[in-house]
């Protein structure tokens, strides 16, 4: 995520168009959108997407851009990798979460933090997995406009809402298509991640989906 530090990166998933409903979502409509979300990516072996993202930092009002690609493969890995000038890859499974850049690779036990490593769960489900598992930790709302989904998800409880304001997701028409995610930190920074292209079930070599030896 762009222009995020190794601190900045871990502390929002550690804490971690169409207008979303405001105020609470009636249950029936956040259980119907789940399910289509869940029929829609049933069976779904990976995603890959090229994006562009915006790093707002809040304090010193400016905007980072950057471009990179996200790759999903099911259940449990997902890597984020931006391009030049960042040369920064992220990477997240069940061993916990990793990252190169310049500095060499730094990791973080999924074990290391109970705060930290169900949020990278977290991250996964919005992204490509099972949306439902969201709904113990996050208040959700959702939209329709012509078949295209927006989820937004609030954390419930206090110890994440001290890092993270709000996570939106909006798919295209083909419900598993991503379109646009948005993190916002309770700091007033966020990042704002736009597909410019998304593919499924293509093919990727295992060695990406892990970090390299430190």
């Amino acid at each position: 995520m762009h222009g995020m530090t190794r601190r900045s990166f871990a502390g929002a998933l550690a804490a971690l168009g169409a207008t979303l409903v405001t105020g609470p979502a009636r249950a029936d409509d956040v259980d119907a959108a789940l399910e289509r979300l869940r029929v829609a990516r049933q069976g779904i072996r990976t995603l890959r997407g090229r994006f562009r993202q915006v790093r707002r930092i809040g304090v010193l009002a400016t905007e980072i851009v950057s471009r990179g690609t996200l790759t999903l493969v099911h259940p449990n890995r997902l890597r984020w990798e931006l391009e030049s000038p960042d040369r920064v890859v992220y990477w997240v499974g069940p061993e916990g979460f990793a990252m190169t850049s310049g500095e060499g690779v730094s990791r973080v036990a999924a074990g290391a933090a109970s705060r930290f490593a169900p949020v990278l769960g977290d991250l996964l489900a919005l992204l490509g997995g099972e949306l439902g598992k969201l709904r113990e930790r996050y208040e959700l709302a959702v939209s329709d406009t012509d078949g295209a989904l927006g989820l937004a998800a609030r954390p419930r409880s206090a110890e994440l809402a001290k890092h993270l304001k709000l996570l939106r997701l909006y798919t295209g028409k083909e419900l598993w298509r991503l379109r646009r995610l948005e993190i916002h930190e309770k700091s007033g920074d966020a990042s704002l991640i736009d597909f410019q292209s998304f593919e499924r079930d293509v093919e990727v070599e295992p060695e990406l989906m892990k970090p390299p030896p430190e």
